[in-house]
């Protein structure tokens, strides 16, 4: 991404995060030092970082303490120009920064009135790459390669809702200080030793660039008119949130595809905004979501990500609520700008999420079509940019309620709505190997015209408004709930097709190993649909052999006691005496913690 700006000489005035990179000595207190010769009998030189936060088109200049551009913490890489001997790897607290350039000294970090922070230090001269890390997720100390920062993971999902699905959170794991703060990034090319010439004062300019996506949304009242208006109707938007996004990110720039499951940010109030004939708010709030950069990999093709809105639909006589999806991606918006294309067929680089990169989705209720349907006004930009491509949708529509289904219960519910004619699941299906199946075979009477299990509403049912049918998923076989593969349907409507995948046996809780003061790496303990039987999560025995049980090394002076304990209450799990544990699921994650002893 291109950046443009005009530059003084000790000061950014940039539409994005940017840095300064000056080989001499910044500020004004030091002025008469630029012209001196700076190099010392060691071959060392004073290189000074300078960077500024970011400003919003018609914002003014951003400070500090603004969401989006805030600067905790800053920290400085440098490498050599092979990317792998680290040279300096220093950590600053945006809260330690002095409030003036210090006389007599190279070294320093300072934070000026003009919101800018400058990082002075004397360093050997080489060829060299430097790297800024700015308001990291997990500590970055150590000795690292170029590469190594480059690929670092953000991981953003950090704790089960009361549903068992994940949550997105910019949580700080490893420094939960930063927590909230918008991760970012900016590297250099190789500089050579030519330009360590501090007497010329080179300003090398870098861009710090958000790691994250920034989805808004905004809905708005359109034109009501018509039959679809009639009986007092009236809509009342709930929430809404970004589903099927990634569970982490990477630090760099290098657009590391990502392979993975997904998980959806948590819901966001309108407030309940209401949309009817006698309604006077033109416009709900806008929600605000920042999500992880969604580069799919050739495995994921498809699997995009998508605002789901829930709302309540209300008349004289019925009370329901449904669902609404609005697909993201960054060619997106050719589904509704009249081009005719479906969401089949956008690339996999058009439905991706990019870093740095604003979604706007403006949905219009109006009365074209059904209440299923929005006007969709979407732009796709630049953070900073005023680049804008909007349309309304007028064209064929299919959706689902879900389109990633968990065979968590024996038979799953899924309501679809469409302005086509002729909706049915098509018999051919895709089975996990990518092979082709009979889909009747394997699921109960879902396939074809007619069958028991899809269910299209006839005129009578219309309280069941605004879907139009829904389909019964269940396996012919108990065997099948066993199997941890995916299946891929198809759901065709008049030529339009929707995928749908379903999950057998899929993860409905995990058991977390607690170190208690111990180390070593460990990974959850998965617990399956199967392995339930039948019951609730809750207060379930899992048996956990041994081999699936993590070894800790144990604290200074102490030895494991071969027991572990449930974490919230201290009281003991019960085992065989041959290290395998019966495990009372607390929900759907359960923490136990190893009890140590003293030798």
């Amino acid at each position: 991404m291109e950046m443009k700006g005009l530059f003084q000489k000790y000061r950014l005035n940039l539409l994005t995060g940017c840095l300064l990179l000056v080989f001499g000595i910044c500020g004004c207190e030091q002025e008469v030092l630029i012209d001196q010769k700076t190099e010392t009998t060691d071959h060392t030189d004073a290189i000074c970082i300078v960077t500024r936060v970011s400003s919003d088109i018609g914002a003014g200049e951003a400070k500090a303490s603004d969401k989006e551009n805030a600067i905790r913490s800053l920290r400085l890489f440098v490498f050599s120009s092979d990317g792998k001997t680290m040279l300096l790897n220093k950590y600053f607290l945006t809260s330690d920064a002095a409030g003036e350039i210090p006389s007599n000294t190279f070294t320093y970090f300072v934070k000026t009135a003009d919101d800018e922070f400058k990082i002075s230090e004397l360093l050997k001269k080489q060829n060299i790459i430097i790297c800024l890390v700015a308001n990291e997720l997990k500590s970055m100390d150590g000795t690292l390669t170029y590469e190594q920062v480059r690929d670092a993971r953000l991981d953003f999902s950090s704790i089960y809702d009361s549903n068992g699905m994940l949550d997105i959170s910019l949580a700080g794991q490893g420094n939960a200080s930063n927590k909230g703060y918008i991760p970012m990034y900016a590297e250099t090319k190789s500089l050579s030793t030519d330009e360590w010439n501090a007497g010329q004062g080179k300003i090398i300019n870098m861009s710090l660039i958000r790691s994250v996506a920034k989805v808004v949304l905004q809905i708005t009242k359109g034109t009501l008119s018509g039959n679809d208006w009639d009986n007092n109707v009236e809509v009342t938007f709930k929430e809404a949130s970004v589903v099927r996004i990634p569970q982490y990110g990477f630090m760099g720039l290098g657009a590391l595809p990502y392979e993975g499951s997904q998980i959806s940010t948590t819901t966001s109030p309108f407030d309940s905004y209401v949309v009817s004939k006698s309604s006077s708010l033109p416009s709900s709030k806008q929600l605000v979501f920042y999500v992880p950069e969604f580069i799919m990999s050739q495995s994921n093709n498809q699997q995009y990500s998508y605002l789901q809105i829930t709302a309540d639909y209300h008349t004289d006589t019925e009370d329901l609520k449904t669902t609404y999806k609005i697909p993201l991606g960054n060619g997106v918006q050719q589904l509704y700008n009249n081009s005719g294309k479906q969401i089949n067929d956008l690339s996999q680089s058009e439905l991706s999420l990019t870093r740095n990169t604003q979604y706007n989705v403006n949905a219009t209720v109006s009365s074209i079509g059904t209440l299923a349907i929005f006007q969709i006004e979407l732009n796709v930009t630049g953070w900073t940019k005023t680049e804008e491509i909007s349309g309304s949708v007028n064209t064929p529509v299919l959706n689902v309620t879900s389109k990633d289904i968990p065979m968590s219960v024996e038979t799953v519910r899924v309501f679809f709505w469409t302005n086509q004619e002729e909706v049915f699941i098509e018999e051919e299906g895709i089975a996990y190997d990518g092979s082709k199946f009979n889909v009747n075979n394997l699921f109960d009477n879902l396939a074809g015209q007619g069958v028991s299990n899809f269910h299209l509403f006839k005129s009578q049912e219309s309280s069941y408004y605004p879907y139009n049918g829904y389909m019964d998923i269940k396996f012919v076989s108990s065997d099948t709930y066993n199997n941890n593969n995916k299946y891929t349907l198809i759901l065709n409507a008049g030529g339009l097709k929707r995928t749908v995948v379903i999950e057998s046996n899929p993860v409905v809780a995990q058991i977390i190993f607690n170190a208690n003061g111990g180390s070593g790496s460990t990974n959850p303990c998965e617990v399956r649909y199967s392995q339930l039987e039948g019951m609730a999560i809750l207060g379930k025995e899992i048996t956990v052999h041994s081999v699936d049980i993590p070894v800790f090394i144990s604290p200074s002076g102490m030895v494991f006691s071969g027991k572990w304990t449930y974490t919230s209450s201290g009281a003991e799990v019960p085992d065989d005496g041959n290290g395998n544990l019966t495990v009372t699921l607390h929900g759907s994650t359960t923490y136990l913690s190893a009890l140590w002893i003293d030798k």
